[in-house]
């Protein structure tokens, strides 16, 4: 029972934190009274409950969002603050123009906005059951479209554009520059190369292993590896280590070398900390099997696919090294907690 519970809590953990992503880089705050601030900026990605402002003497200001305007970075994103059904929000700006603005909202599925007359309007596409013939059918409602018919009315040209645009960045930004005619005096064009900026994450760790009723004493292992970021900005990384287990078994002693791949990905990423989920899919090592009461061993190597899920905490003491904790082997329920590692990481980037 106690472990089905530590299980709630990690799911519940996941579901409750992966909507927010906190970034920090360098740029200017445009206060609501038209204020401008220099300086490193942290901030909640999409709903903020306060900005953190760190300024070139080293000076920490933290203000709330009613105060901030705009934020803009020097990588050439700008983030606008609006109230939004009583709540205070951060929005992407992709078109600025003098007719309407284009923003998105940095949910884990993106949310576009049309600004029109300083009014805000969401462009939805919601699902739909449909009962043909005693079989119910799903389909998207589309009502985007109509949301975007109503605010380009005075462009009848642009109908069919609008009707074949899909409800995402590249459509979106398309059509709103041919309803500006291109006259913006904001354009977001990321840099790919630029944004993408991986790294290498070189690790080494401990592991307690357990097996309920198997292992009966202590089992444990070591492994170095490098893990690979595919963005500086992103959630995705491989990890690729070489590992050594011992497990100790009532008969039997078991020791095994392996390389593995693994895959993580961050629900929780701030200047300071990371909360992940990993796992472990590919194998490749030898293993030796040694029976005490026969004196006899086995000994084998090859490759194995094998799914091994896992929850992991990482705090970042410097900008380049962090210690880290995971529970391993989250299926196996009643091993639960005593399956776990501790870690330290250096992260080779800029």
């Amino acid at each position: 029972m106690r472990n089905n519970l530590l299980l709630l809590a990690l799911l519940t953990l996941f579901t409750t934190t992966a909507f927010g992503q906190i970034q920090s880089a360098q740029g200017k705050l445009i206060l609501t009274n038209g204020q401008e601030l220099n300086g490193a900026i942290t901030h909640f990605y999409d709903q903020p409950t306060e900005i953190i402002l760190l300024t070139p003497d080293n000076t920490k200001r933290t203000l709330p969002p009613a105060e901030v305007a705009e934020i803009q970075l020097t990588d050439s994103r700008r983030f606008l603050l609006r109230d939004l059904n009583s709540e205070r929000l951060v929005f992407q700006l992709l078109i600025g123009s003098e007719k309407m603005n284009l923003l998105k909202r940095e949910t884990p599925s993106p949310l576009f906005y049309i600004a029109k007359d300083e009014q805000l309007h969401k462009l939805e596409n919601n699902e739909e059951s449909l009962l043909v013939n005693g079989k119910r059918y799903k389909k998207e409602d589309n009502r985007y479209i109509g949301i975007i018919n109503v605010l380009m009315h005075d462009r009848l040209d642009l109908s069919e554009k609008i009707h074949k645009t899909k409800l995402r960045e590249q459509d979106l930004t398309a059509l709103v520059l041919a309803y500006t005619s291109g006259n913006v005096t904001y354009h977001y064009q990321p840099d790919a190369k630029l944004e993408r900026k991986p790294y290498w994450v070189a690790y080494a760790q401990y592991s307690n292993h357990y097996r309920k009723e198997i292992t009966t004493r202590l089992s444990y292992g070591y492994q170095a590896g490098a893990q690979y970021y595919f963005s500086s900005a992103g959630r995705n990384s491989l990890r690729f280590g070489l590992g050594y287990s011992n497990f100790t078994f009532e008969e039997a002693n078991s020791k095994s070398y392996m390389l593995t791949i693994g895959y993580q990905y961050d629900f929780v990423k701030t200047s300071k900390m990371n909360a992940y989920l990993m796992a472990t899919f590919l194998g490749f090592g030898y293993s030796k099997y040694h029976n005490l009461e026969r004196n006899e061993t086995q000994e084998a190597s090859g490759a194995a696919i094998r799914i091994a899920p896992g929850i992991g905490f990482e705090y970042r003491s410097t900008e380049k090294l962090s210690m880290y904790a995971e529970v391993n082997e989250l299926l196996v329920i009643d091993s639960l907690p005593k399956n776990y590692s501790l870690g330290i990481k250096y992260a080779f980037r800029r």
